[in-house]
């Protein structure tokens, strides 16, 4: 599997910037919009709960997933070593999910840190980010459930369906929270212009 994870450096040097002083200016495509400053206050009351409830189902998600993983050394010695190989291979695309999930709640939960006057950036490309980990999730998804049409053991068909149930879960959390902190940010793009091409996925 391709290594998506790069971005994580530049989050943290964006994370000291925004909270000492420096900042970053607006992505060339967005538009500059001037809505002033956020109010820090109103936004935590807003989204803590959401964020709060991200954590919560990212916990659960990634318990279940940790448990499916645990049934591979049930494969080890099986005879036909592509059930073995399929579980991995979906083991891998849920590690995967989980890791962009934990990183988006990373960046959602340090608001009390930015300096005002850099929150909206701040934000804009939260937003962003929460748009592409959703869109990459969403390409996790569809690959677990198709090497999970190869699984013949019942039983795991029933674990995989139960994490990918987990998942979904904390996959709405993170569209609940992207709702929450949308009208802050520079754009105030509706919510439905990024996400509608993932509905292919999501069924």
């Amino acid at each position: 599997m391709e290594n998506r994870y790069g971005n994580s450096f530049a989050w943290v040097v964006l994370f000291v910037l925004m909270v000492f002083g420096g900042g970053c200016s607006a992505i060339k495509d967005t538009p500059q919009v001037d809505k002033g400053p956020v109010d820090t206050t109103r936004l935590l009351s807003e989204t803590t709960p959401e964020i709060e409830a991200l954590y919560l189902a990212w916990l659960d998600f990634d318990q279940s997933r940790k448990d499916l993983k645990f049934l591979e050394r049930g494969f080890l010695f099986d005879p036909d070593d592509r059930q073995l190989g399929y579980l991995q291979k979906i083991g891998l695309y849920l590690q995967d999910a989980s890791v962009r999930m934990k990183s988006s709640w990373d960046q959602l939960s340090v608001f009390q840190y930015i300096r005002p006057e850099w929150m909206r950036d701040y934000l804009t490309l939260a937003g962003r980010t929460l748009t592409d980990s959703v869109e990459e999730i969403a390409y996790d998804q569809r690959f677990v459930s198709i090497y999970a049409e190869f699984m013949a053991n019942s039983a795991i068909r029933k674990e995989i369906d139960r994490t990918q149930n987990q998942l979904e879960k904390a996959v709405d959390a993170l569209k609940r929270v992207h709702e929450k902190i949308l009208p802050y940010t520079q754009t105030g793009t509706g919510i439905q212009a990024h996400f509608s091409p993932l509905l292919v996925f999501q069924g």
